[in-house]
C-alpha cells in the first residue's frame, strides 16, 4: 500500500475524529456528555492486506483511551464502537479487494442500534468499549 494511502487512512480515522473532539470538547466540558469513536474489529486485530487500515484504527483506538482517561473526570463518557463487517457500499468501491458474503455482514440499523442502547444508559455509567460481530464472525 503506497504512504499516500496510508496518510489518507490517517486523515480520515485520527485526525478528522481529533478534530471533532477538539472542537465540542469545551461544550461537553461544561455540560457533560458522550463521545462514540466507530472503531471497527481492525483496532483490535490486524488482517493481512489491510494493515494502513488497521494501524488507523489501532490509532484511533488509543486516542478513544486516552480521551476516555483524560475526560472522565469532566463527566465525559468516550465508547468505542467496534463493529466487525457491516454491509455498506464500501465494500462497493475500487480501494476495498474482498469478496465476502454481505448478507450475513451486519447491518447498518443494528450498529446504530447498538450506539443507542450505549447512549441510553445513565450518566453513571459507560461502555467504554464494545465489540459488535456478525452471527458468522470474522469474514
Amino acid at each position: 500500500m503506497p504512504l499516500d494511502d496510508w496518510q489518507t487512512l490517517m486523515n480520515l480515522n485520527v485526525t478528522s475524529v481529533f478534530q471533532c473532539v477538539q472542537a465540542v470538547l469545551p461544550t461537553l466540558r461544561q455540560r457533560g456528555g458522550a463521545i462514540v469513536n466507530i472503531v471497527s474489529v481492525a483496532g483490535q486485530q490486524v488482517f493481512p492486506g489491510w494493515v494502513g487500515y488497521c494501524t488507523s484504527k489501532f490509532a484511533l483506538m488509543a486516542l478513544s483511551r486516552g480521551i476516555a482517561a483524560e475526560e472522565r473526570a469532566n463527566g465525559i463518557r468516550v465508547t468505542a464502537v467496534c463493529p466487525g463487517s457491516v454491509n455498506t457500499s464500501l465494500w462497493d468501491t475500487e480501494t476495498v479487494n474482498a469478496d465476502f458474503d454481505r448478507t450475513v455482514m451486519l447491518t447498518p440499523e443494528t450498529v446504530a442500534e447498538t450506539i443507542i442502547h450505549v447512549l441510553s444508559l445513565p450518566a453513571s455509567a459507560v461502555v467504554e468499549e464494545i465489540t459488535v460481530m456478525p452471527s458468522a464472525g470474522v469474514l
